[in-house]
């Protein structure tokens, strides 16, 4: 059977453990592989889209970390956080069911991950549709 957490136990696994963990190994997996450096911009998702559309990664094996880094990246840049699924048991997998909290909707960064693994929408795109830009950075807009 799988374990069970408490709610604030959970919620500090995955902020905490997991998802760092996978965001880290993408990062890991994209330097070896392909030199890339991802330092949780925005604009490192144009360099990832062009090493993903390239490369023909397997999304089975590479959506949970590419999807980790992508909300990596929306918690630098938006300030969004990670919160577990409302069951909070760990899956056969090892994986618990996570989601990115951002302006109050939940965000599944591992669908667009896969999305974009399959060809059918680039990270970058999927970012900047749901990115909101600091109130201080509108205002110099006008």
């Amino acid at each position: 059977m799988a374990p069970y957490f408490q709610d604030h136990e959970l919620n500090q696994y995955v902020e905490r453990e997991l998802i760092p963990g996978l965001a880290d190994d993408c990062i890991a997996e994209f330097f070896e592989r392909f030199g890339l450096l991802l330092d949780a911009s925005p604009q490192s998702l144009e360099k990832l889209d062009a090493i993903i559309a390239a490369a023909g990664l397997e999304p089975e094996t590479m959506y949970r970390p590419i999807g980790a880094y992508l909300g990596k990246v929306f918690c630098c840049s938006d300030g969004a956080r990670w919160s577990p699924s409302f069951d909070r048991r760990i899956g056969a997998d090892g994986y618990v069911a996570s989601r990115l909290r951002l302006y109050n909707s939940d965000v599944d960064v591992f669908a667009l991950a896969r999305e974009a693994l399959e060809g059918s929408r680039r990270l970058s795109e999927s970012f900047y549709q749901l990115h909101r830009p600091a109130p201080s950075a509108r205002r110099s807009e006008v």
